[in-house]
């Protein structure tokens, strides 16, 4: 019977992001400082592969430029650990503006956390040591859920994994069995000091796999609880609660992220994943 399956046989997730940016830029020598402490996540289980950010360097005019030469410093670096057929599998990147954490070996939401927070506890030490407050300029959560249509592609019906009605759905995709893409955004005003914008972008696409082609719908659910914005209460988190609030916030926009997902997705795709990224 043709019918969508997940990409997984436990869960749909080919990626999650976790991402925070920075209403104050690091600075390079606490970017430095950082890049020297997470240089001790070489295991082969943890980030081996190492790779600086370099600064880029624009002249206008015809005057040259003094000291060209001079090595510049990083704008910052990325640590991963990488399939053998190079896919990235595991990503931390730290830029002066911000911090993003990703990961395609999806298996709990528990189990993702507790790899991120053992680098991020590592980066918030190293950036106490020049700050004693961090002020973010937004947290957000990345899930992109792949679903495999098993089947003739003319065949393909949206219906049978799409939730009729869903209000994240364009209504005239549902008729479709053709490419198509469906995209929305929405703000939330979450208290004094946060909103949030929560972006479900649903895509329908053929993708060729060991020369053999597919289609699939990616859903792309992305939240993000935005800070420090005009009209809002200014937010600011203290050293000894940087980590805390983080996790809060993260642990947040996952139970969210879900409740999205089962506003989207028909219930017998709900019940299939079981919710198990959870």
């Amino acid at each position: 019977m043709s019918k969508f399956e997940p990409l997984h046989k436990a869960h749909a997730i080919e990626q999650v992001q976790l991402s925070i940016k920075l209403a104050q830029p690091i600075g390079a020598a606490a970017i430095e400082k950082i890049r020297n402490s997470m240089n001790r996540f070489k295991g082969d289980d943890e980030l081996p592969a190492h790779a600086d950010l370099q600064t880029m360097v624009m002249s206008f005019g015809s005057a040259p430029i003094h000291g060209a030469s001079q090595r510049l410093p990083p704008a910052g670096f990325v640590k991963s650990r990488v399939a053998p057929n190079g896919a990235i599998l595991v990503q931390m990147m730290i830029e002066s503006q911000g911090i993003n954490f990703q990961t395609t070996e999806y298996s709990r939401w528990h189990e993702v956390w507790q790899e991120c927070s053992k680098y991020l506890a590592v980066v918030v030490e190293a950036f106490l040591e020049f700050e004693n407050v961090l002020h973010p300029l937004s947290i957000s959560l990345n899930y992109v859920d792949k679903f495999i249509w098993m089947g003739n592609i003319q065949d393909c019906q949206p219906s049978q994994l799409l939730l009729v009605d869903s209000p994240y759905v364009c209504k005239q995709v549902y008729e479709k069995n053709d490419l198509w893409h469906s995209h929305t955004g929405e703000f939330h005003r979450i208290d004094d000091y946060s909103k949030r914008l929560v972006n479900l972008n649903i895509d329908c696409l053929d993708e060729v796999i060991d020369g053999h082609e597919r289609r699939v719908i990616r859903m792309t659910t992305v939240l993000s609880n935005i800070f420090n914005q005009p009209s809002f209460k200014p937010k600011e988190l203290p050293a000894h609660l940087i980590l805390e609030t983080l996790k809060n916030e993260f642990d947040l926009l996952h139970l969210k992220s879900k409740e999205f997902f089962m506003q989207t997705i028909a219930k017998s795709m709900c019940d299939r994943v079981a919710l198990i990224a959870s």
